[in-house]
């Protein structure tokens, strides 16, 4: 692109007093400086033209040329440069085209003396030496050549000569762009002047739009027609803007979506993503399945920044065309992960920490056996109800009694109050630090566990929880350091173990989490989570008789154990053995029917033996038990999904994130319910479409 106005400029213009033949083409190497230079040219104001590009110009093209360049074909190129900045100083000056007018009037003259000279340097005589660029800039490069703006000297200039507006318009022959010296605030409304290619032509027969309305039907289309045939030539020629012209010109003679596309396309090419997503609104309007204006648009929301409206648009794509465009599939998959990351962040930033359901917390309690007493019982007689140590031991009541928002702020109350004892103090942080750490309050509750390790640096307990927060923070190390740490204070504590092969367990180091969780069962063979989660690292290792005998011995030792039966049969469930693992979840449900995880099983299991009443029934008792259930939101929401009503998808998906509890959990909640929202934006846009889309 600027090679080739680099050239036109150079053809088209003969510089006073310098002897060089503007015909002659630029060799490849010239050209390769234009592709270099001329691009600063177009990004420089008029203040600082000449002094940072046209006149290191020769230094430029000594550089990059050497001995490939004579100096004729220097001299053209660093004319061209003049010309650019003199060009960019008439158009702020408009007074100088009349100079410009009589120079051009006159080529032949100009060409001749050009060739005078020529052959007179052939000679040997001497040259004018006022504005004749230096041929020996090829020797000193780093010479701080310079060059006045190309305007004709005094005897040609015609003070009395004037331009009418028209003939003002016609003499602009500017690259555009050359608006960034323009002052911030500015009212001007005048259009920066088309490129150098798209001069207005003497035989430009476009009509003004008036003149459409005498037409008929039938020749407004042959003339739309021929105009957009024309605009496809220019298109092709990358002569955007002139090529906007013509597909303006078909529009308004006979809208068609085709022209509003092929206009959109020229927008696109100048990198002009509004007027392209405006040309491809009144396409789709016309025609609604009109796919390249539907997937230009969505490439340019994409561009913009607008992923929710370029999701929307490549939702209907993919449906649209049946999914067979693997590169739209790719491009709907991005922009729904990074549109799902974007929403998930705006949710984080002004979510409020909250508590998960109890079904949740209590299941996390369960995973410690340590107990301990804080408080020494007979001097507690002698404390005060609103003592720090007094609401402490409130706060573990009311833990116990599973009533934890109210244990919660009973605990950050005795610690606001003070608390004297120091290894009281230490629980006190570690039970805060807990109830912050189920709120998805990391930074928080690492505080409370660090304060805490200081006052009881030998706590096991605080050492796991601490381990649990670095973890969930994606800091792997740092908590198993902390692990290995506190197996050097205690090598027998259960729990030590049971949590360090948890992690193993989600590295997918399953042989060893497998020997962490015999080992816990070793120190306490009360605890059924040790064999629970051994039963399903065998499972996930490739182990399948023996994850079986693990859980089928653990039952006759657990029988009224409902986390037993419920993960026992989902392996049953996976293994497509549904009538056994039914069998589990019934007994889950019999033994502990206040807990949502065996009806969200059963409905899981019905789901994919496309029962899909069933289903429902289950996974809606399942909320009706617990209301916070993420998970059961998340399936009511798939069920919904498959029996075609999106619109309650949504909602769900909704509810689902209002409970999330871990910032995984809330972007997969998001992720989905954005993708249920474009295929509902895709439906009420294309209502014909819902048979093909749920066949």
């Amino acid at each position: 692109m600027y090679r080739s106005e680099a050239r036109a400029i150079a053809q088209s213009w003969s510089a006073p007093n310098v002897d060089v033949n503007f015909t002659e083409p630029l060799n490849n190497v010239a050209e390769s400086v234009a592709d270099a230079v001329i691009p600063e040219v177009i990004n420089q104001n008029a203040s600082d033209m000449v002094e940072n590009v046209v006149a290191p110009t020769t230094s430029t093209v000594a550089k990059v040329a050497s001995s490939s360049l004579n100096y004729k074909q220097i001299s053209a190129f660093l004319a061209t440069s003049a010309f650019i900045a003199t060009a960019y100083n008439v158009y702020k000056n408009p007074e100088i085209l009349s100079n410009i007018k009589v120079l051009l009037s006159t080529p032949k003259k100009n060409k001749k003396k050009n060739k005078k000279k020529s052959k007179s340097k052939s000679k040997g005589k001497k040259k004018e030496s006022s504005n004749v660029i230096n041929s020996n800039a090829t020797e000193n490069p780093d010479q701080n050549n310079k060059l006045d703006d190309v305007i004709l000297s005094t005897p040609t200039y015609n003070s009395n000569f004037k331009l009418s507006e028209s003939e003002v318009k016609e003499l602009n022959p500017f690259i555009d762009g050359f608006n960034d010296d323009k002052k911030e605030g500015s009212t001007e409304t005048d259009d920066l002047p088309p490129p150098l290619e798209e001069i207005k032509e003497d035989n430009d027969d476009t009509e003004p739009k008036n003149e459409y309305l005498n037409l008929t039907e039938t020749e407004r289309k042959e003339l739309a027609k021929k105009a957009k045939d024309e605009g496809n030539k220019l298109f092709q020629s990358k002569k955007y803007n002139k090529a906007i012209k013509q597909y303006t010109k078909a529009i308004e003679l006979f809208p068609d979506c085709v022209y509003y596309g092929n206009r959109a396309a020229c927008y696109n090419n100048l990198g002009k993503m509004e007027e392209v997503i405006a040309d491809c609104n009144e396409a789709l309007k016309l025609n609604p399945n009109y796919i390249k204006a539907l997937k230009r648009r969505a490439q340019a929301y994409e561009k913009t920044k607008n992923l929710e409206q370029a999701l929307n648009d490549y939702t209907a794509l993919c449906i649209l065309d049946e999914f067979s465009d693997n590169s739209i599939v790719a491009s709907n998959e991005t922009v729904l992960k990074n549109y799902s990351e974007e929403v998930t962040n705006e949710i984080i930033k002004n979510r409020k920490p909250k508590l998960p359901s109890d079904t949740f917390i209590t299941t996390y309690l369960d995973s410690f056996r340590t107990k301990e007493d804080f408080y020494d019982e007979p001097n507690s007689n002698i404390w005060n109800e609103e003592q720090g140590e007094s609401l402490f031991l409130d706060a573990l009541e009311n833990t116990k009694l599973k009533n934890y928002k109210l244990a919660s702020e009973k605990v950050d109350h005795a610690i606001q109050a003070g608390i004297k004892n120091d290894k009281m103090k230490a629980g006190a942080l570690r039970l805060r630090g807990t109830y912050l750490y189920l709120a998805n309050s990391m930074d928080a509750a690492i505080a409370d566990f660090e304060e805490s390790l200081k006052l009881d640096p030998e706590n096991i307990q605080t050492h796991i929880k601490l381990a649990s927060c670095l973890l969930e923070k994606g800091e792997l190390e740092p908590s198993l350091e902390l692990f290995d740490r506190a197996a050097m204070i205690s090598s027998d504590d259960p729990d030590l173990y049971y949590h360090r092969a948890h992690i193993k367990f989600m590295l997918n180091q399953y042989e060893d989490s497998i020997e962490d969780y015999k080992k816990s069962a070793e120190l306490d063979p009360t605890f059924v989570f040790s064999y629970i989660q051994q039963g399903v690292a065998y499972y996930r290792n490739g182990s399948t008789p023996t994850a079986i005998k693990t859980f089928e011995d653990a039952s006759k030792k657990f029988p009224n154990s409902p986390d037993l039966h419920n993960y026992y049969g989902e392996i049953l469930m996976d293994l497509q053995r549904f009538d056994d693992a039914m069998n589990e979840f019934d007994k889950a449900s019999k033994v502990a029917p206040q807990l949502p995880f065996s009806y969200v099983n059963k409905a899981i299991l019905h789901q994919q033996k496309m029962d899909l009443l069933n289903s429902e029934k289950f996974v809606r008792k399942a909320i009706e038990v617990d209301p916070e259930c993420d998970i059961a939101h998340v399936q009511l929401a798939q069920i919904c999904l498959q029996k075609h009503d999106i619109a309650e998808a949504v909602e769900e998906y909704g509810k689902a994130i209002e409970v999330a509890r871990t910032n995984m959990d809330l972007q997969q909640a998001v992720m989905c319910r954005e993708a249920a929202k474009a295929q509902l934006d895709v439906i009420k846009k294309y209502p014909d479409i819902k048979e093909k889309f749920f066949k």
